[in-house]
C-alpha cells in the first residue's frame, strides 16, 4: 500500500470517527442544561437571564427570480450554539416577515434538536405530526436546503457546516434531488445581489 493511499485511509477514518462521534452525542445524551462552571454564552441569553436580551440572525429566503435574500430578524437570546441554531432555523421555518421574500419551506415543520460540533451544525428537522419531508421539485430543493445552510451558517459563527437529519435520521436526499449524505456548506452564487 502507497503511502499516499495509506494516508488518504487514514484522514478518511478520522473523518467517519468525527462523524460518529459527533451523531453519538447527539442521540444518546440529553441536551446540556447550563451549570455552575459553565463557559460564558456566545451569544445572549444564557440559562438563568430573567429577561432574555436579543441578538440579530441572518435568515435567508428564496425571492421569485430562484435566489435568496437575507432578512435581519431579532431573537430571543440564544447561549450556547446548539440554541442558537435551533432558534434562527424555528425563525426561519417560520417564514418571512419582508414583503417579496417567499417560505423556504411549507407550513408544520419543526426542528427537533440542535447540536454543533467542531464546525459543522447537525440540524434534525421534522412534521409536528409526523410523517416524510415535504415534495419539492430540484431547484425548490436546492433553494430550502440552501435557504436552511445559509442561515445557520451567518447566524451562528461557530457553524460552518451543515448535516441535515430528518427525524433523527440523515438521508441520502430531502425530496431526491439534492445529496444531503455529506455536510452542506454555503452556495455563494444562490444569493441575490445586495440592492
Amino acid at each position: 500500500m502507497s503511502r499516499r493511499l495509506a494516508a488518504l485511509l487514514i484522514g478518511a477514518a478520522a473523518g467517519v470517527l468525527v462523524v460518529a462521534a459527533a451523531y453519538f452525542l447527539f442521540f444518546s445524551r440529553p441536551a446540556p442544561e447550563a451549570g455552575p462552571g459553565a463557559a460564558a454564552p456566545a451569544r445572549p441569553g444564557a440559562a438563568g437571564d430573567e429577561a432574555p436580551e436579543r441578538w440579530t440572525a441572518e435568515l435567508f429566503f428564496p425571492t421569485s427570480a430562484g435566489l435568496l435574500a437575507p432578512e435581519r430578524r431579532e431573537l430571543a437570546g440564544a447561549g450556547e450554539a446548539a440554541r442558537a441554531v435551533e432558534a434562527a432555523v424555528s425563525a426561519l421555518l417560520a417564514g418571512p416577515e419582508t414583503p417579496g421574500l417567499l417560505p423556504a419551506f411549507p407550513p408544520g415543520l419543526e426542528v427537533r434538536r440542535a447540536l454543533v460540533v467542531e464546525g459543522i451544525a447537525f440540524v434534525d428537522l421534522g412534521r409536528s405530526g409526523g410523517g416524510p419531508p415535504p415534495a419539492s421539485g430540484s431547484e425548490e430543493e436546492l433553494l430550502r436546503l440552501q435557504a436552511l445552510v445559509h442561515t445557520v451558517t451567518a447566524s451562528v459563527p461557530e457553524a460552518r457546516q451543515v448535516v441535515l437529519l430528518w427525524d433523527g435520521e440523515q438521508r441520502p436526499s430531502l425530496s431526491g434531488h439534492v445529496d444531503t449524505g455529506s455536510p452542506l456548506l454555503p452556495d455563494p452564487r444562490l444569493l441575490a445581489p445586495a440592492p
